[in-house]
């Protein structure tokens, strides 16, 4: 029982580090009545294998070496919900960095069609005098103004290799588990509030400069769980409440994300063979042919 909680430790480790290659070598290593949890590993959904192994320890750890099992399992069913939220926390992060990329690669190479079309099309419903004219016209300016607006927020990303974008998630993730203020004492949550909205805007921007700063500055911080500080039960209890309703919120939100427009489309791309760049790339030269076609058919009609 030992030696297979120590394994578990290690996953639990080499999760909140961020280290793949240490837990596909664990998984490995996992006997058949834990065929689970590997299945969760192998999948890469960190957060349900951490409340995996929560339930396991649960049901499974003898707490006699503590002198109150009772603070002490409280203190672990923290530990693990917090590591499971900061999961689902890092799972939304990257799902809303690849939608930012993947903007800022669509406004650089149709949004100069895109505004042309629409500028011509404001144009056009400005110059109608049907009884239909002030709806198409107040409609065309929203689209207009709608996509002068999504151009401004669209954030710059900077290029990364495939090896930059690696490393940039195994940064966040460390400096995730660290900082976020969901794992944090109540008198460190606004401090780690802080940090993680620079952490989280600089993951998005793809900063990896940034990233490692901040990754830097953890480092030498006093970053410790709540979990780990905290003595009072019924704190505990109502932490720990707190944390599984924080869960059930964060994965409402992944999936509102999984069903926007634009993931889905990802998801499409994703579905083809090739690197992700070129299915890019081709998307974009498809879609621009199609957007000169229907930008030719306008300005005849201007």
């Amino acid at each position: 029982m030992s030696d297979l909680l120590n394994r578990l430790n290690i996953i639990q480790d080499a999760i909140t580090l961020g280290e793949d290659d240490i837990i596909a070598l664990q998984a490995e290593r996992l006997p058949s009545a834990m065929r689970g949890l590997a299945e969760l590993l192998v999948a890469q959904k960190y957060a349900d294998a951490a409340l995996w192994i929560l339930d396991y320890r649960k049901n499974n750890m003898m707490l006699t070496e503590y002198k109150d099992a009772e603070l002490a399992g409280l203190q672990m069913e923290l530990a693990q919900l917090e590591a499971a939220l900061t999961e689902l926390v890092i799972e939304k992060s990257e799902c809303l960095r690849k939608i930012a990329e993947f903007n800022a690669a669509y406004m650089e190479n149709l949004g100069e069609l895109l505004e042309k079309i629409l500028q011509i099309r404001l144009q056009q419903a400005e110059a109608r005098t049907t009884p239909e004219a002030d709806e198409d016209l107040k409609k065309a300016r929203r689209e207009y103004e709608d996509f002068t607006q999504q151009k401004a927020d669209t954030p710059q990303t900077q290029p990364l290799d495939d090896e930059q974008k690696r490393e940039l998630k195994k940064l966040f993730k460390q400096a995730a588990h660290k900082c976020h203020p969901d794992r944090l004492p109540d008198d460190k949550k606004e401090a780690g509030e802080k940090m993680f909205q620079k952490l989280e805007a600089a993951h998005r921007e793809q900063d990896l400069t940034r990233v490692r700063e901040i990754v830097q500055k953890l480092q030498s911080g006093d970053w410790i769980a709540g979990s780990e500080t905290l003595a009072d039960k019924d704190i505990l209890r109502q932490r720990i409440v707190l944390s599984r309703e924080r869960i059930a919120a964060m994965r409402t939100e992944i999936n509102a994300i999984h069903e926007d427009d634009t993931w889905q489309l990802l998801a499409s791309l994703a579905t083809e063979g090739g690197a992700e760049k070129d299915k890019w790339e081709v998307y974009f030269s498809e879609t621009k042919i199609t957007l000169e076609k229907k930008l030719a058919e306008m300005e005849k009609q201007a």
